[in-house]
């Protein structure tokens, strides 16, 4: 759904915009964290991706992908942190133990960009990566 105002952006517009439609299964699901405006027009998408592993254990990821506002077409998505990557941390439950919930990205001008996340639903860390979004810019 497109719209000239962010003042249009009401509860019922949100309700009625589609949904990319191809980005998960039945099997895994997700979520948008956060929207980035990116230099070219393009929008860097953050958000998570989840699944369960023999219906026991959560499994879910922080990933990016670029979305064309005007195209709707989207980039494929990239899995760009693991709870592995923040070492060990304690857990709420044992369903818990390998969620990593990408909470929000800050983008440095130095090609870096501190990605703060939730970690096993107890936790909250954060990590200097490489910047996700560059590569959607200089396309």
């Amino acid at each position: 759904a497109k719209t000239p105002s962010l003042k249009n952006i009401t509860t019922e517009f949100i309700q009625n915009a589609p949904l990319i439609d191809d980005l998960f299964d039945d099997d895994i699901w997700g979520g948008v964290n956060q929207i980035h405006l990116l230099s070219n027009g393009l929008l860097g998408v953050l958000g998570h991706v989840a699944m369960m592993s023999e219906k026991t254990i959560r499994h879910y990821y922080a990933m990016t992908f670029c979305f064309d506002p005007f195209s709707l077409k989207r980039s494929d998505m990239k899995i760009i942190a693991e709870k592995d990557d923040f070492g060990e941390s304690e857990y709420k439950r044992e369903d818990l133990k390998d969620v990593l919930f990408s909470g929000g990205l800050i983008r440095h001008k130095n090609k870096t960009a501190s990605l703060y996340t939730g970690v096993n639903d107890c936790e909250g860390h954060v990590a200097l990566i490489k910047d996700p979004f560059l590569e959607y810019e200089e396309e």
